[in-house]
Protein backbone atom coordinates (compact mmCIF):
# COMPACT_ATOMS: atom_id res chain seq x y z
CA UNK A 1 0.00 0.00 0.00
CA UNK A 2 1.43 3.35 -1.06
CA UNK A 3 1.34 6.47 1.13
CA UNK A 4 -1.45 7.89 -0.99
CA UNK A 5 -3.49 4.70 -0.68
CA UNK A 6 -2.83 4.63 3.06
CA UNK A 7 -4.07 8.21 3.35
CA UNK A 8 -7.11 7.49 1.19
CA UNK A 9 -8.14 4.45 3.21
CA UNK A 10 -7.75 5.92 6.68
CA UNK A 11 -9.07 9.37 5.83
CA UNK A 12 -12.17 7.73 4.36
CA UNK A 13 -12.61 5.55 7.47
CA UNK A 14 -12.16 8.55 9.73
CA UNK A 15 -14.87 10.58 7.99
CA UNK A 16 -17.26 7.64 7.82
CA UNK A 17 -16.63 6.82 11.49
CA UNK A 18 -17.50 10.41 12.41
CA UNK A 19 -20.70 10.36 10.33
CA UNK A 20 -21.91 6.90 11.40
CA UNK A 21 -24.48 7.04 14.19
CA UNK A 22 -24.27 4.76 17.28
CA UNK A 23 -27.77 3.36 16.92
CA UNK A 24 -29.89 1.38 14.49
CA UNK A 25 -31.72 3.15 11.71
CA UNK A 26 -35.08 1.96 10.55
CA UNK A 27 -36.77 -1.26 9.53
CA UNK A 28 -34.04 -2.35 7.08
CA UNK A 29 -31.17 -2.39 9.57
CA UNK A 30 -33.33 -3.80 12.35
CA UNK A 31 -34.41 -6.72 10.17
CA UNK A 32 -30.83 -7.61 9.27
CA UNK A 33 -29.57 -7.29 12.85
CA UNK A 34 -32.33 -9.57 14.12
CA UNK A 35 -31.22 -12.23 11.63
CA UNK A 36 -27.55 -11.86 12.55
CA UNK A 37 -28.43 -12.32 16.23
CA UNK A 38 -30.41 -15.43 15.37
CA UNK A 39 -27.53 -16.94 13.40
CA UNK A 40 -24.88 -16.29 16.04
CA UNK A 41 -26.78 -16.56 19.29
CA UNK A 42 -29.40 -19.21 18.42
CA UNK A 43 -27.82 -20.87 15.35
CA UNK A 44 -30.97 -20.20 13.36
CA UNK A 45 -32.06 -18.02 10.45
CA UNK A 46 -35.27 -17.37 12.38
CA UNK A 47 -35.47 -14.68 15.05
CA UNK A 48 -35.18 -17.13 17.91
CA UNK A 49 -33.70 -14.61 20.34
CA UNK A 50 -35.52 -11.77 22.07
CA UNK A 51 -36.50 -9.32 19.34
CA UNK A 52 -34.96 -5.98 20.27
CA UNK A 53 -35.48 -4.33 16.87
CA UNK A 54 -39.13 -3.90 15.95
CA UNK A 55 -39.40 -3.90 12.18
CA UNK A 56 -41.92 -4.42 9.41
CA UNK A 57 -39.32 -5.99 7.11
CA UNK A 58 -40.28 -9.48 8.24
CA UNK A 59 -42.24 -12.58 7.30
CA UNK A 60 -44.02 -15.14 9.48
CA UNK A 61 -43.54 -18.80 8.53
CA UNK A 62 -44.78 -21.69 10.68
CA UNK A 63 -45.00 -19.43 13.70
CA UNK A 64 -41.46 -18.07 13.36
CA UNK A 65 -40.31 -14.64 12.22
CA UNK A 66 -37.67 -14.18 9.53
CA UNK A 67 -36.16 -11.23 7.71
CA UNK A 68 -37.39 -10.60 4.17
CA UNK A 69 -33.85 -9.62 3.12
CA UNK A 70 -31.53 -11.84 1.04
CA UNK A 71 -29.93 -14.11 3.67
CA UNK A 72 -26.37 -14.38 2.30
CA UNK A 73 -25.42 -10.87 3.41
CA UNK A 74 -26.63 -11.59 6.96
CA UNK A 75 -24.64 -14.83 6.97
CA UNK A 76 -21.47 -12.97 5.98
CA UNK A 77 -22.12 -10.23 8.54
CA UNK A 78 -22.57 -12.88 11.24
CA UNK A 79 -18.84 -13.67 11.01
CA UNK A 80 -17.56 -10.43 12.62
CA UNK A 81 -20.53 -10.39 15.00
CA UNK A 82 -19.53 -13.86 16.22
CA UNK A 83 -16.22 -12.48 17.48
CA UNK A 84 -17.93 -9.44 19.01
CA UNK A 85 -20.42 -11.76 20.69
CA UNK A 86 -17.65 -13.92 22.17
CA UNK A 87 -16.16 -10.83 23.81
CA UNK A 88 -19.51 -9.79 25.29
CA UNK A 89 -19.99 -6.98 22.80
CA UNK A 90 -23.57 -7.87 21.83
CA UNK A 91 -26.62 -6.05 20.49
CA UNK A 92 -28.17 -6.37 23.97
CA UNK A 93 -25.20 -5.52 26.18
CA UNK A 94 -23.96 -2.74 23.89
CA UNK A 95 -27.18 -1.53 22.31
CA UNK A 96 -25.56 1.59 20.89
CA UNK A 97 -22.06 0.61 19.93
CA UNK A 98 -22.65 -2.93 18.63
CA UNK A 99 -24.60 -1.58 15.61
CA UNK A 100 -21.98 1.15 15.21
CA UNK A 101 -19.06 -1.27 15.00
CA UNK A 102 -21.01 -3.66 12.78
CA UNK A 103 -21.51 -0.84 10.28
CA UNK A 104 -17.78 -0.10 10.32
CA UNK A 105 -16.71 -3.74 10.10
CA UNK A 106 -19.19 -4.94 7.49
CA UNK A 107 -19.72 -1.84 5.35
CA UNK A 108 -17.12 0.89 5.88
CA UNK A 109 -13.90 -1.17 5.94
CA UNK A 110 -14.77 -3.24 2.82
CA UNK A 111 -15.76 -0.02 1.05
CA UNK A 112 -12.40 1.52 1.99
CA UNK A 113 -10.62 -1.50 0.51
CA UNK A 114 -12.80 -1.12 -2.57
CA UNK A 115 -11.61 2.48 -3.00
CA UNK A 116 -8.00 1.29 -3.19
CA UNK A 117 -8.98 -1.35 -5.75
CA UNK A 118 -10.86 1.28 -7.79
CA UNK A 119 -7.88 3.64 -7.62
CA UNK A 120 -5.45 0.98 -8.81
CA UNK A 121 -7.79 0.02 -11.64
CA UNK A 122 -8.07 3.59 -12.88
CA UNK A 123 -4.31 4.13 -12.69
CA UNK A 124 -3.95 1.64 -15.54
CA UNK A 125 -6.32 3.67 -17.70
CA UNK A 126 -5.51 7.33 -17.05
CA UNK A 127 -3.02 9.66 -15.38
CA UNK A 128 -2.50 9.11 -11.68
CA UNK A 129 -3.89 12.52 -10.68
CA UNK A 130 -7.14 11.86 -12.52
CA UNK A 131 -7.37 8.35 -11.10
CA UNK A 132 -7.00 9.76 -7.58
CA UNK A 133 -9.55 12.51 -8.21
CA UNK A 134 -12.16 10.06 -9.51
CA UNK A 135 -11.51 7.78 -6.54
CA UNK A 136 -12.13 10.70 -4.20
CA UNK A 137 -15.34 11.33 -6.13
CA UNK A 138 -16.41 7.71 -5.62
CA UNK A 139 -15.51 7.67 -1.94
CA UNK A 140 -17.02 11.02 -0.95
CA UNK A 141 -19.17 12.28 -3.83
CA UNK A 142 -21.58 9.41 -4.48
CA UNK A 143 -24.22 7.50 -2.56
CA UNK A 144 -21.50 4.96 -1.81
CA UNK A 145 -20.35 7.43 0.87
CA UNK A 146 -23.90 8.06 2.08
CA UNK A 147 -24.59 4.37 2.59
CA UNK A 148 -21.17 3.71 4.08
CA UNK A 149 -22.74 5.05 7.27
CA UNK A 150 -25.63 2.57 7.09
CA UNK A 151 -25.87 -1.20 7.44
CA UNK A 152 -26.71 -2.34 3.91
CA UNK A 153 -25.81 -4.77 1.13
CA UNK A 154 -25.55 -2.20 -1.66
CA UNK A 155 -21.93 -1.15 -1.02
CA UNK A 156 -20.69 -4.73 -1.05
CA UNK A 157 -22.73 -5.41 -4.19
CA UNK A 158 -21.04 -2.43 -5.85
CA UNK A 159 -17.65 -3.93 -4.91
CA UNK A 160 -18.30 -7.42 -6.27
CA UNK A 161 -20.00 -6.10 -9.41
CA UNK A 162 -17.17 -3.71 -10.24
CA UNK A 163 -14.53 -6.39 -9.62
CA UNK A 164 -16.44 -8.70 -11.98
CA UNK A 165 -16.67 -5.85 -14.51
CA UNK A 166 -12.88 -5.38 -14.43
CA UNK A 167 -12.32 -9.07 -15.11
CA UNK A 168 -14.95 -8.99 -17.86
CA UNK A 169 -13.16 -6.11 -19.58
CA UNK A 170 -9.88 -8.02 -19.45
CA UNK A 171 -11.46 -11.23 -20.73
CA UNK A 172 -13.28 -9.38 -23.50
CA UNK A 173 -9.95 -7.84 -24.54
CA UNK A 174 -8.38 -11.28 -24.84
CA UNK A 175 -6.31 -11.15 -21.65
CA UNK A 176 -5.83 -14.15 -19.41
CA UNK A 177 -7.96 -14.04 -16.26
CA UNK A 178 -9.06 -16.37 -13.49
CA UNK A 179 -12.46 -17.42 -14.84
CA UNK A 180 -13.38 -19.21 -11.62
CA UNK A 181 -12.85 -15.98 -9.67
CA UNK A 182 -14.77 -14.06 -12.33
CA UNK A 183 -17.71 -16.43 -11.99
CA UNK A 184 -17.51 -16.35 -8.19
CA UNK A 185 -17.75 -12.55 -8.22
CA UNK A 186 -20.76 -12.65 -10.53
CA UNK A 187 -22.41 -15.30 -8.37
CA UNK A 188 -21.69 -13.27 -5.23
CA UNK A 189 -23.35 -10.27 -6.85
CA UNK A 190 -26.41 -12.41 -7.59
CA UNK A 191 -26.49 -13.63 -3.97
CA UNK A 192 -26.33 -10.05 -2.69
CA UNK A 193 -28.65 -8.44 -5.27
CA UNK A 194 -30.33 -11.02 -7.46
CA UNK A 195 -31.59 -8.62 -10.14
CA UNK A 196 -28.39 -6.62 -10.63
CA UNK A 197 -26.21 -9.70 -10.52
CA UNK A 198 -28.38 -11.82 -12.79
CA UNK A 199 -28.71 -9.17 -15.50
CA UNK A 200 -24.99 -8.43 -15.69
CA UNK A 201 -24.19 -12.15 -15.64
CA UNK A 202 -26.50 -12.72 -18.60
CA UNK A 203 -25.12 -9.84 -20.68
CA UNK A 204 -21.47 -10.56 -19.86
CA UNK A 205 -22.08 -14.23 -20.62
CA UNK A 206 -23.70 -13.51 -23.97
CA UNK A 207 -20.66 -11.58 -25.14
CA UNK A 208 -18.03 -13.98 -23.81
CA UNK A 209 -19.83 -17.19 -24.83
CA UNK A 210 -21.27 -16.21 -28.20
CA UNK A 211 -19.28 -13.23 -29.47
CA UNK A 212 -15.84 -13.68 -27.98
CA UNK A 213 -16.36 -17.47 -27.92
CA UNK A 214 -14.02 -18.21 -25.05
CA UNK A 215 -12.76 -21.85 -24.76
CA UNK A 216 -15.06 -24.43 -23.18
CA UNK A 217 -12.85 -24.98 -20.15
CA UNK A 218 -13.04 -21.25 -19.42
CA UNK A 219 -16.82 -21.42 -19.66
CA UNK A 220 -16.82 -24.36 -17.26
CA UNK A 221 -14.73 -22.57 -14.64
CA UNK A 222 -16.86 -19.44 -14.97
CA UNK A 223 -20.07 -21.40 -14.45
CA UNK A 224 -18.64 -23.39 -11.53
CA UNK A 225 -17.43 -20.23 -9.81
CA UNK A 226 -20.80 -18.57 -10.27
CA UNK A 227 -22.71 -21.62 -9.04
CA UNK A 228 -21.16 -21.70 -5.56
CA UNK A 229 -22.58 -18.44 -4.09
CA UNK A 230 -25.80 -18.84 -6.06
CA UNK A 231 -26.26 -22.33 -4.64
CA UNK A 232 -25.69 -20.97 -1.12
CA UNK A 233 -28.33 -18.31 -1.76
CA UNK A 234 -30.83 -20.89 -3.02
CA UNK A 235 -30.16 -23.31 -0.16
CA UNK A 236 -30.78 -20.56 2.40
CA UNK A 237 -34.00 -19.60 0.61
CA UNK A 238 -35.12 -23.23 0.73
CA UNK A 239 -34.34 -23.46 4.44
CA UNK A 240 -36.57 -20.45 5.09
CA UNK A 241 -39.40 -20.73 2.56
CA UNK A 242 -39.35 -24.35 1.47
CA UNK A 243 -38.58 -23.34 -2.12
CA UNK A 244 -35.89 -21.45 -4.04
CA UNK A 245 -37.72 -18.13 -4.41
CA UNK A 246 -36.92 -14.98 -2.38
CA UNK A 247 -39.17 -13.45 0.27
CA UNK A 248 -40.77 -10.98 -2.12
CA UNK A 249 -42.22 -13.91 -4.09
CA UNK A 250 -44.19 -14.98 -0.99
CA UNK A 251 -46.65 -12.18 -0.16
CA UNK A 252 -48.72 -14.59 1.94
CA UNK A 253 -46.00 -14.62 4.60
CA UNK A 254 -46.01 -10.88 5.24
CA UNK A 255 -47.82 -9.93 8.43
CA UNK A 256 -47.72 -6.16 7.95
CA UNK A 257 -50.02 -5.96 4.95
CA UNK A 258 -51.15 -2.49 5.94
CA UNK A 259 -47.71 -1.23 4.92
CA UNK A 260 -45.95 -1.39 1.54
CA UNK A 261 -45.49 -5.14 1.96
CA UNK A 262 -48.60 -6.63 0.41
CA UNK A 263 -49.55 -8.50 -2.73
CA UNK A 264 -50.28 -5.35 -4.72
CA UNK A 265 -46.93 -3.59 -4.39
CA UNK A 266 -44.13 -5.96 -3.40
CA UNK A 267 -40.76 -4.78 -4.78
CA UNK A 268 -39.71 -6.68 -7.86
CA UNK A 269 -43.25 -7.78 -8.77
CA UNK A 270 -45.20 -4.53 -9.04
CA UNK A 271 -46.95 -3.49 -12.25
CA UNK A 272 -47.65 0.21 -12.75
CA UNK A 273 -51.26 1.21 -13.29
CA UNK A 274 -50.57 3.19 -16.47
CA UNK A 275 -47.82 4.31 -18.81
CA UNK A 276 -47.97 7.75 -17.23
CA UNK A 277 -47.41 6.28 -13.78
CA UNK A 278 -44.44 4.33 -15.15
CA UNK A 279 -43.03 7.47 -16.78
CA UNK A 280 -43.33 9.50 -13.57
CA UNK A 281 -41.73 6.77 -11.48
CA UNK A 282 -38.91 6.30 -14.01
CA UNK A 283 -38.24 10.03 -14.11
CA UNK A 284 -38.02 10.34 -10.33
CA UNK A 285 -35.88 7.18 -10.08
CA UNK A 286 -33.33 8.60 -12.52
CA UNK A 287 -33.53 12.39 -12.74
CA UNK A 288 -36.17 13.42 -10.20
CA UNK A 289 -36.44 13.71 -6.43
CA UNK A 290 -35.03 10.21 -5.79
CA UNK A 291 -32.94 9.87 -8.95
CA UNK A 292 -29.63 8.07 -9.45
CA UNK A 293 -28.37 10.92 -11.61
CA UNK A 294 -29.95 13.81 -9.71
CA UNK A 295 -28.28 12.61 -6.50
CA UNK A 296 -24.97 11.90 -8.23
CA UNK A 297 -24.83 14.21 -11.30
CA UNK A 298 -21.31 13.14 -12.33
CA UNK A 299 -22.70 9.74 -13.32
CA UNK A 300 -24.40 11.36 -16.30
CA UNK A 301 -20.95 11.86 -17.80
CA UNK A 302 -20.11 8.20 -17.27
CA UNK A 303 -23.35 7.11 -18.93
CA UNK A 304 -22.68 9.37 -21.90
CA UNK A 305 -19.14 8.12 -22.46
CA UNK A 306 -20.25 4.51 -22.03
CA UNK A 307 -22.94 5.13 -24.64
CA UNK A 308 -20.38 6.61 -27.03
CA UNK A 309 -18.08 3.63 -26.62
CA UNK A 310 -20.93 1.17 -27.08
CA UNK A 311 -23.07 2.38 -29.96
CA UNK A 312 -21.94 5.51 -31.78
CA UNK A 313 -20.37 5.56 -35.22
CA UNK A 314 -17.17 7.10 -33.87
CA UNK A 315 -15.98 3.77 -32.55
CA UNK A 316 -15.21 0.54 -34.38
CA UNK A 317 -18.04 -1.86 -33.57
CA UNK A 318 -16.06 -5.06 -33.81
CA UNK A 319 -13.40 -3.80 -31.42
CA UNK A 320 -15.63 -2.03 -28.90
CA UNK A 321 -18.75 -4.20 -28.93
CA UNK A 322 -17.80 -5.53 -25.50
CA UNK A 323 -19.16 -2.25 -24.13
CA UNK A 324 -22.62 -3.08 -25.43
CA UNK A 325 -22.97 -5.74 -22.73
CA UNK A 326 -21.97 -3.21 -20.07
CA UNK A 327 -24.47 -0.66 -21.37
CA UNK A 328 -27.15 -3.34 -21.60
CA UNK A 329 -26.49 -4.30 -17.98
CA UNK A 330 -26.76 -0.71 -16.78
CA UNK A 331 -29.95 -0.01 -18.75
CA UNK A 332 -31.39 -3.39 -17.84
CA UNK A 333 -30.98 -2.82 -14.09
CA UNK A 334 -32.44 0.67 -14.28
CA UNK A 335 -35.34 -0.55 -16.42
CA UNK A 336 -36.16 -3.48 -14.14
CA UNK A 337 -36.30 -1.40 -10.98
CA UNK A 338 -38.34 1.28 -12.75
CA UNK A 339 -40.82 -1.23 -14.20
CA UNK A 340 -41.24 -3.52 -11.19
CA UNK A 341 -40.88 -1.40 -8.04
CA UNK A 342 -42.89 1.51 -6.72
CA UNK A 343 -41.44 2.76 -3.44
CA UNK A 344 -37.98 4.02 -4.53
CA UNK A 345 -36.35 1.78 -1.94
CA UNK A 346 -38.62 2.88 0.92
CA UNK A 347 -37.61 5.44 3.52
CA UNK A 348 -34.12 5.99 2.15
CA UNK A 349 -31.89 8.61 0.56
CA UNK A 350 -31.82 8.68 -3.23
CA UNK A 351 -32.23 5.55 -5.33
CA UNK A 352 -30.43 2.89 -3.30
CA UNK A 353 -31.49 0.04 -5.59
CA UNK A 354 -29.33 1.56 -8.34
CA UNK A 355 -26.30 2.34 -6.14
CA UNK A 356 -24.29 -0.71 -7.36
CA UNK A 357 -24.10 0.87 -10.84
CA UNK A 358 -22.15 3.84 -9.48
CA UNK A 359 -18.53 2.55 -9.75
CA UNK A 360 -18.99 1.25 -13.29
CA UNK A 361 -20.46 4.54 -14.51
CA UNK A 362 -17.78 6.54 -12.73
CA UNK A 363 -15.11 4.36 -14.37
CA UNK A 364 -16.13 5.70 -17.77
CA UNK A 365 -15.69 9.27 -16.54
CA UNK A 366 -11.97 8.84 -17.25
CA UNK A 367 -12.82 9.89 -20.80
CA UNK A 368 -13.56 13.40 -19.51
CA UNK A 369 -9.80 13.86 -19.16
CA UNK A 370 -8.82 12.78 -22.65
CA UNK A 371 -7.09 15.36 -24.83
CA UNK A 372 -9.84 15.44 -27.46
CA UNK A 373 -12.50 16.38 -24.88
CA UNK A 374 -13.37 20.07 -24.64
CA UNK A 375 -12.29 22.00 -21.55
CA UNK A 376 -15.92 23.05 -21.15
CA UNK A 377 -16.82 19.41 -20.53
CA UNK A 378 -14.27 19.28 -17.73
CA UNK A 379 -15.56 22.46 -16.12
CA UNK A 380 -19.07 21.05 -16.26
CA UNK A 381 -17.79 17.82 -14.72
CA UNK A 382 -16.06 19.67 -11.87
CA UNK A 383 -19.25 21.61 -11.20
CA UNK A 384 -21.32 18.42 -11.09
CA UNK A 385 -18.67 16.83 -8.87
CA UNK A 386 -19.03 19.68 -6.38
CA UNK A 387 -22.81 19.17 -6.33
CA UNK A 388 -22.34 15.43 -5.89
CA UNK A 389 -20.09 15.95 -2.85
CA UNK A 390 -22.68 18.20 -1.17
CA UNK A 391 -25.54 15.81 -1.90
CA UNK A 392 -23.65 12.72 -0.72
CA UNK A 393 -22.50 14.41 2.50
CA UNK A 394 -26.02 15.61 3.21
CA UNK A 395 -27.24 12.05 2.78
CA UNK A 396 -24.83 10.78 5.41
CA UNK A 397 -26.77 12.72 8.07
CA UNK A 398 -29.44 10.03 7.74
CA UNK A 399 -29.41 7.47 4.89
CA UNK A 400 -32.78 6.10 6.03
CA UNK A 401 -34.56 9.42 6.12
CA UNK A 402 -38.34 9.45 6.47
CA UNK A 403 -40.36 10.84 3.59
CA UNK A 404 -42.82 13.64 4.30
CA UNK A 405 -44.90 16.03 2.21
CA UNK A 406 -44.02 18.98 0.01
CA UNK A 407 -40.27 19.60 -0.08
CA UNK A 408 -39.88 16.92 2.58
CA UNK A 409 -40.90 14.33 -0.02
CA UNK A 410 -37.39 14.98 -1.34
CA UNK A 411 -34.83 13.24 0.91
CA UNK A 412 -32.19 15.90 0.24
CA UNK A 413 -34.39 18.63 1.73
CA UNK A 414 -35.54 16.34 4.53
CA UNK A 415 -31.93 15.81 5.57
CA UNK A 416 -31.33 19.56 5.76
CA UNK A 417 -33.75 19.72 8.70
CA UNK A 418 -32.32 20.02 12.21
CA UNK A 419 -34.32 16.89 13.09
CA UNK A 420 -32.88 14.86 10.20
CA UNK A 421 -30.76 12.74 12.54
CA UNK A 422 -33.82 11.10 14.08
CA UNK A 423 -36.28 11.51 11.22
CA UNK A 424 -36.47 7.90 10.18
CA UNK A 425 -38.91 5.02 10.14
CA UNK A 426 -38.16 2.78 13.11
CA UNK A 427 -35.32 4.58 14.92
CA UNK A 428 -33.92 2.67 17.92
Amino acid sequence: MTKKEFFLFFFYLLIVALMTKPFTYGHNEGSRFNTIRGIVEAHSLAWETEIIYTTEDRVLINGKLYSDKPPVFALLAAIPYYFLYKTGFTFVAQAAFAPYFMKLLVVAIPTGIFLIFFYRTLQKKTEEKYAFFLTICLGFGTLLFTYSTAFNNHNLTAFTLFAAFVLYMRAASGEKINYFLFGFLLGSTIALDIITGALFTVFFGIYLFFVRKIPYHHKLFLVLGCAIPVALHLVLNFMIFGDLLPAYAHPQYYIDAQTWQNESNLPGFYNHASLWALFVYTFHSTLGFRGLFSYTPILLFGLWFLYRKAVTKYFNFDKESMFLSVLAGVIGVIAYYCFYTINYGGASYGSRYLLPLTPILLYFCIDVFKEDVSQKWRYAFYFCAALSFVIAFTGSFNPWTNIGEGLHAIPFFTNLSVTALYNTAGHY
